[in-house]
């Protein structure tokens, strides 16, 4: 008899409670943004007895009997529950035990499962091992190893000119040179609840670069930012240049006192090359006065974006 259970949670309330306090939750394991995203999901509490050890969220697909990634989910992990008074060695060795035991249930449960590990998920050795000694590449997990970015921005709070901040002074040259210019063509950030607007440039912004995305997204995207606003999780900042213009927008989730840069877009015809720049870095000001204290610029994962986003002089974390 195995000494864990699995068992599917259907209470939003009981799965926010006990989520919110494992070292791997995000805005993207809360009931809220799941119950945004326009997608079937299922959640899952694995009990020890009487005590709850991890937790897992799974996305669904066709029928339900397939659970998968989506792009609007950054992660979607499993979360520990830590013990302070356990031992290190004896904490690492149950979840690695707890990990092997949720992939059997769900290799079991599905006909295929995908997962998005949150980049404080550490030990990839029970999905690497898992059927170790089957010949079959279809009886193993892959693994897909992807960045992201995170900044403290505790520093905001202190209220300093820019160039004092060692935020500022972290940042590259050109992110630099960007703030500057930007304060010094009289851009300015403002708080929207527009979100057709941000659709709209979000959509055109792709098209430019002959990438169509479906309606179906568009339409998901937009459901998703409105439902986070109205829920005070999310905020959505835009730039307006010196001629009352719209240039550049970008849309933050803030929760549990921490941030994640979400969406943003901007129009090729107005903005300049600093707009955007200037929106994340103004819109990271804002978030920390409600207490923000970091933020995950959600995923280095290309040359160019990864270039960009690593210029605000964040460190590196693999998920």
């Amino acid at each position: 008899m195995n000494k864990y259970r699995f068992v599917q949670i259907n209470k939003m309330d009981l799965w926010d409670s006990v989520a919110i306090h494992s070292p791997q939750y995000s805005v993207f394991s809360s009931s809220v943004y799941l119950n945004s995203i326009g997608k079937n999901f299922c959640l899952y509490f694995i009990y020890k007895g009487q005590q709850v050890k991890a937790a897992v969220s799974l996305l669904l697909g066709a029928n339900d009997i397939i659970s998968e990634l989506d792009d609007l989910c950054i992660y979607n992990s499993i979360l520990f529950f830590d013990n302070p008074d356990q031992k290190f060695t004896n904490l690492r060795n149950e979840q690695f035990e707890i990990t092997e035991y949720i992939i059997e249930q769900l290799d079991s449960i599905y006909q295929s499962f995908s997962i998005a590990l949150s980049p404080q998920y550490l030990d990839m050795r029970p999905f690497l091992w898992y059927n170790y000694n089957s010949n079959k590449s279809t009886d193993k997990i892959t693994i897909d190893l992807r960045y992201t970015s995170y900044i403290d921005i505790s520093e905001f709070f202190l209220k300093k000119d820019d160039e004092d901040t060692l935020i500022f002074n972290n940042l590259d040259g050109r992110r630099q040179s960007d703030i500057r210019k930007s304060i010094d063509n009289n851009l300015i950030l403002r708080e929207s609840d527009d979100v057709d607007l941000f659709i709209r440039l979000y959509d055109e912004l792709l098209k430019s670069q002959s990438i169509e995305v479906p309606k179906e997204k568009l339409t998901r995207m937009k459901k998703l930012i409105e439902k986070l606003i109205l829920n005070k999780i999310a905020r959505y900042f835009i730039t307006i240049n010196s001629k009352g213009q719209i240039t550049y927008a970008t849309i933050f989730t803030a929760h549990n006192n921490k941030g994640c840069y979400l969406f943003g877009a901007g129009d090729r015809n107005l903005m300049e090359r600093y707009d955007g720049t200037y929106c994340i870095w103004m819109g990271m000001k804002k978030l920390s006065e409600d207490g923000v204290y970091q933020i995950d610029l959600e995923g280095v994962n290309s040359p160019n974006r990864g270039k960009f986003k690593l210029g605000f002089g964040g460190d590196l974390n693999p998920y």
